[in-house]
């Protein structure tokens, strides 16, 4: 195998996971809609973006089978989605079991949009490619908009008085 199959290929692995925590997240936040009705177009419309953003996500696939290479995605593995991840999984399950508290829901969606925005994805990964950087800082606007929306509706709980 060349080299440049082996960095496409590894490229790729590091973007398909990434494709599968957005989804994983857009999974989470549909059994949120589903558990809360009151909040349900709240989940829905966060979790339609996660979707967009696992779509933008593998239109990078397309770039890497194009010749397109990016610099310093090596250092964003699966070590940084893995957590995010096992976060998601262990709480979908759980709210197949059990409906969360609206409370409980938006900490985890905080905690996961923070821990996704915190690990700098796009900030650490570099490309020439003007649909790379259009894509990164979509991406990274709307990571940045999630936590506002959702710190906003945990303020907006706790403000209510008992």
């Amino acid at each position: 195998m060349d080299i440049k199959k082996r960095i496409r290929d590894a490229q790729a692995k590091i973007i398909n996971n990434l494709i599968a925590c957005e989804s994983l997240i857009a999974e989470l936040y549909e059994a949120f809609a589903k558990a809360d009705p009151e909040l349900s177009k709240f989940w829905q419309d966060i979790a339609d973006e996660e979707k967009d953003h696992a779509k933008q996500l593998a239109s990078l696939i397309h770039l890497l089978d194009k010749g397109a290479i990016f610099r310093e995605i090596g250092r964003f593995d699966a070590v940084i989605v893995a957590p995010v991840m096992n976060l998601a999984n262990k709480e979908l399950q759980a709210a197949h079991l059990t409906p969360p508290s609206r409370l409980h829901a938006l900490q985890v969606a905080l905690n996961l949009e923070s821990s996704v925005f915190d690990a700098h994805f796009y900030k650490i990964v570099h490309s020439d490619s003007p649909e790379y950087q259009a894509t990164a800082s979509k991406l990274e606007t709307d990571t940045q908009k999630h936590i506002e929306v959702v710190r906003n509706k945990i303020l907006a709980l706790q403000a209510i008085p008992d």
